[in-house]
């Protein structure tokens, strides 16, 4: 691997790393499932999907309310 591609790799996983550390925060505070947009729900299969989601569907990457 060239040493950019290292770079760029470790940063992917930093940022998952920092995005699973939230979820888990978000967990111990009773508030994993609510959209930190609205305060809505976030679907089960959406979680199921990315557990590490942070939004609901109307808020989530690419979607109008973005």
């Amino acid at each position: 691997m060239e040493p950019s591609t290292i770079d760029e790799e470790l940063d992917r996983t930093e940022t998952r790393l920092a995005d699973v550390e939230t979820a888990l925060a978000r967990l111990e505070q009773g508030s994993y499932t609510l959209c930190e947009r609205c305060g809505g729900v976030i679907d089960d299969g959406q979680l199921a999907l990315d557990p590490t989601e942070r939004t609901c569907g109307a808020h989530g990457e690419g979607s109008e309310g973005s």
